[in-house]
């Protein structure tokens, strides 16, 4: 079974869209875009994601897998904020519970994944690419969990860093909502590899045919166990979550937040 390549000749990207393409033999390339807002993701989004990545699982022309953003600023920016502005505390939880599919439908991918950061990797966008196999980023890009400054919680996103960076780390980026530098995610262990913006398909392309190129019994095993204590914190981290969207929505502090910095950034209406 393959897997259809979508027209690359749409430049619209408006609401946002999964593209994805053959980027070498048994190699898939598949690319968030939605470029106007930093390819942030909007609900169609993550259910067209997940659908594309399933279906890549099942085919066995796709060896590998290739995950990274439109454009050159931003690999994404997470959850698109215009959706998320008009949320109570019920739809704030349902939002965690359909980030949590997606991360849960990358862990139990038996294909290899490599996210190939572009550039800006930030909330739910980072915690994406922390769920996949190997991470290689740009040498110009960054990344954060700064939901803290839209008044979120960042509960998932805590899980997404455990078991790769020291506890007193993943508190200063969830409290502070701090930007890392590369050679920060790099010295973190957030990524494994840097290369420079015009090498970075090409890095991730080499890691990818590398992983394709081995066992894939062994591959799918090795992966089994490495995801087993992800997917059960996991579950305790949605369960968390939930209870903390639904208080912080609740509230109306982040609506308020997200409506003063989309009228700054000119998406959304002024006060």
């Amino acid at each position: 079974m393959s897997v259809a390549t979508p027209e690359k000749s749409i430049q619209d990207d408006t609401p946002g869209r999964i593209d994805t393409s053959t980027l070498d033999t048994g190699i898939t390339l598949v690319t968030v875009r939605s470029i106007a807002r930093l390819n942030a993701f909007s609900a169609a989004m993550r259910q067209q994601l997940i659908a594309i990545l399933q279906t890549c699982d099942q085919s066995d022309d796709v060896r590998a897998i290739v995950v990274t953003g439109a454009g050159e600023r931003a690999f994404s920016a997470g959850q698109d904020l215009t959706e998320a502005q008009v949320m109570d505390g019920a739809a704030a939880e349902r939002w965690v519970e359909e980030w949590r599919s997606v991360y849960e439908t990358v862990l139990n991918l038996n294909t290899p994944t490599v996210a190939a950061l572009n550039g800006y990797a930030v909330g739910a966008g980072l915690q994406t690419a922390l769920v996949c196999d190997i991470r290689v980023a740009s040498t110009t890009a960054r990344a954060g969990m700064p939901e803290v400054n839209d008044a979120i919680p960042c509960i998932t996103g805590t899980w997404s860093m455990e078991g790769l960076v020291a506890d007193g780390r993943i508190a200063d980026l969830v409290q502070t909502g701090r930007m890392l530098t590369a050679q920060e995610m790099l010295d973190w262990g957030l990524v494994t590899y840097l290369a420079p913006p015009e090498e970075l398909i090409d890095r991730a392309r080499e890691l990818a045919r590398q992983l394709a190129g081995a066992s894939q019994r062994v591959f799918r095993l090795n992966k089994a166990f490495l995801r087993r204590s992800r997917l059960g914190r996991l579950a305790a981290a949605a369960a968390a979550g939930k209870a903390a969207h639904r208080e912080a929505f609740a509230s109306g502090e982040p609506a308020a937040a997200m409506q003063k910095f989309l009228a700054r950034s000119g998406q959304g209406p002024s006060e």
